[in-house]
């Protein structure tokens, strides 16, 4: 009996307090009646902000946006092209002097890999091609997101409204055989991997083609002073706004820039004996051959994109001024685009001096989009702040992120941060109640470099339930 009285009272120590509302300042703190050593609920209003990327950089990604979108009244105008080079298969390319046959120029063709697209797959896109006229790694040594090459402004390829196929392959045709008597072709059909073509003018083409056994085919060094690469982008004011593709093309091999030619050779078929003549035909045979210009890691490339945010609510964020509670909604999008900063003002308030958090969890709700097609990202990540609000790496800091998930019970989607992934956030919390980490961090979208995608945050100066919130449980010290 008497044991039982002392766990009874043991038990008493540790009393759990809860709040049902909001707290500012944690109100419970504030409350000389609750003993030390007490665990408490509290949930604390979080302050969102809006920041714009410092800078983002865009060279040796691999993949590579091209697009258009357009999300007003949120986001404006966002735009995004590639500059790459090619390089040659191998030194000393002569296509003569490898047949006995004189090899005939058919075509050149960019071919570019899908990654994957972002927006509304079956928007129209007019495409374009242009020749640089500066050398890649004079134009940036490191490249990012506002960096930019010269380029000859007549473009090699334009590709008209074209709607694209994001099947599993494609099927290609060419002629292998003509017969002059019947005046038919042979043709055979070659699957491949969905991808973009883009023939590029014969013009270019056949000058290309006759640098074989030139100087500009004997090292890459000497090719890229005579082709220094392409731009590629989407007309802006003739296709949707509503698509940006990323591409593979230093990740796949089907992304490369391919001249097609073909050798010819004659032979007669024979057919039957009528009165005394042999039927023949005159066949003429192409045996078609390429040569693969690489896009490949050892290829200069870079993305160049461009967030107009003018008249845009994100823009009203980033102009604002907002009080400790922060503004309604917060701005996130990837792409050298906007970020959030989270401030947890209350945490540092003198009644957190003596506490130690047992759990934290920041819930973050995105707002319910009108446009199905421009999802939020899947995945978040938290990085410290520096003076210039840019996210810089703190160790454990970049590993930790949160998925985004529906609520079941409530049905709506939330980013939740806590002590998943092999980070421990209550750990932050308590660090920054204590002076040993920043008090300000930036909320970065998942694939940062490699997509546009977005989301509007309820802050915390909401009512509803879409309020921006701190949940902390901590227990009281001496």
């Amino acid at each position: 009996m008497k044991l039982l009285l002392k766990l009874i009272a043991c038990s008493l120590v540790f009393i759990v307090y809860s709040c049902s509302e909001s707290s500012l300042v944690g109100e419970e703190l504030l409350n000389e009646s609750i003993p030390f050593n007490a665990v408490v609920n509290d949930t604390l209003t979080v302050k969102l902000s809006t920041v714009k990327q410092d800078k983002l950089r865009t060279d040796g990604l691999g993949n590579y946006l091209i697009g258009h979108i357009e999300d007003d009244p949120d986001f404006g105008n966002t735009w995004a092209s590639v500059f790459t080079q090619v390089r040659l298969p191998s030194n000393n390319i002569d296509l003569v002097s490898s047949s006995s046959l004189v090899p005939v120029y058919d075509s050149l063709v960019l071919r570019l890999a899908y990654n994957l697209f972002y927006g509304d797959s079956t928007a129209l896109q007019t495409i374009k091609v242009f020749e640089l006229t500066e050398n890649l790694t004079e134009a940036c040594d490191t490249c990012y997101q506002y960096s930019s090459a010269n380029y000859n402004s007549t473009p090699l390829a334009v590709l008209d409204n074209y709607q694209h196929q994001f099947s599993d392959s494609i099927t290609l045709r060419r002629a292998t055989a003509y017969n002059q008597k019947t005046d038919t072709f042979l043709v055979e059909q070659i699957n491949t991997p969905t991808h973009l073509r883009l023939k590029l003018n014969n013009e270019f083409g056949e000058r290309l083609f006759a640098q074989s056994g030139q100087t500009p085919f004997v090292d890459n060094d000497r090719f890229l002073e005579f082709f220094k690469g392409l731009h590629i982008e989407v007309d802006r004011n003739n296709s949707d706004k509503d698509l940006m593709i990323s591409y593979a093309l230093q990740t796949s091999n089907v992304s490369s820039l391919v001249l097609y030619y073909h050798t010819e050779g004659q032979d007669y078929i024979y057919g039957d004996t009528i009165n005394g003549v042999v039927d023949s035909s005159l066949v003429t045979t192409y045996n078609h051959e390429t040569l693969d210009f690489s896009i490949n890691p050892f290829s200069k490339a870079f993305n160049r994109i461009i967030n107009d945010y003018s008249g845009s609510n994100a823009l009203a964020a980033l102009n604002s001024n907002p009080d400790e509670l922060g503004d309604d909604f917060a701005y996130i999008q990837a792409g050298g685009g906007v970020h959030i900063k989270v401030e947890f003002p209350y945490i540092k308030h003198q009644d957190f001096e003596k506490v130690l958090i047992n759990k934290a969890t920041l819930n973050l709700y995105p707002m319910p989009t009108a446009n199905a097609m421009f999802n939020p990202p899947d995945l978040i990540f938290m990085y410290d702040a520096d003076l210039y609000n840019r996210g810089f790496y703190t160790g454990d800091l970049i590993e930790s992120g949160s998925l985004l998930y529906t609520d079941t019970a409530t049905n709506q989607m939330r980013y939740s941060f806590n002590s998943l992934n092999n980070f421990n956030f209550s750990e932050l919390i308590q660090n920054i109640i204590e002076g040993e980490n920043s008090e300000e961090i930036i909320l970065v979208p998942v694939n940062n470099s490699f997509t546009v995608n977005r989301a509007v945050i309820g802050g915390g100066n909401r009512t509803d339930d879409l309020k921006a919130e701190l949940e902390l449980i901590y227990t009281l010290t001496d």
